[in-house]
């Protein structure tokens, strides 16, 4: 369990820790000696009924796979994890507690918001580029195709003469110009 990069959190079902590896230990910040046989606090305010209710369907035994949530470190910030919780059996089959892998996702959750940053929007002005425009536009003509309540106009806007003011002025200035007309 600790040569895991993944966290291994074991519960029991009075919430308190039976189990917790070093991966969870960087993850969280708490040590082993704070939370096995404790009550600790992961689970920020708002998200403690989605919490309840992923514990009580692993206790009934649900395997809960790729669950993405926020969770809250030692320090107080919150740190996105994606998980998997399985229900723990003794030997006769009762329920001892849950099992969780867990692993911060938050850098990847960072880099795919970059992504689809550079993907739809420009990367100058900050408005949505072509690709999103028809995206947006599909999403828009499907509500409207037919419907005598919902109609669909596109206004389209041209800087006339903009490619003198690049020559004359630089492009730093056009882009200037650009930042101000968005």
């Amino acid at each position: 369990i600790d040569a895991s990069p993944v966290a291994i959190i074991c519960v029991a079902p009075d919430r308190r820790g039976m189990v917790w590896s070093r991966a969870a230990e960087q993850i969280f910040g708490y040590t082993a000696e704070e939370t096995v046989g404790h009550l600790y606090e992961l689970v920020p305010l708002e998200g403690i009924a989605e919490f309840d209710a992923l514990f009580e369907r692993a206790l009934a035994g649900e395997t809960l796979r790729d669950i993405h949530v926020e969770r809250r470190r030692k320090d107080g910030s919150l740190v996105d994890v994606s998980f998997a919780g399985a229900p723990m059996y003794d030997r006769n089959g009762i329920t001892r507690g849950v099992a969780y892998a867990l692993e911060d996702v938050t850098e990847r959750k960072k880099v795919k918001e970059k992504l689809r940053q550079l993907a739809y929007y420009d990367q100058l002005t900050g408005l949505p580029n072509r690709t999103s425009f028809y995206d947006e536009l599909a999403e828009v003509l499907k509500v409207s195709r037919g419907s005598p309540v919902h109609s669909t106009a596109i206004v389209l806007l041209d800087l006339d003469g903009f490619k003198h003011v690049n020559d004359a002025l630089g492009h730093s200035y056009g882009d200037g110009l650009l930042k101000d007309v968005a």
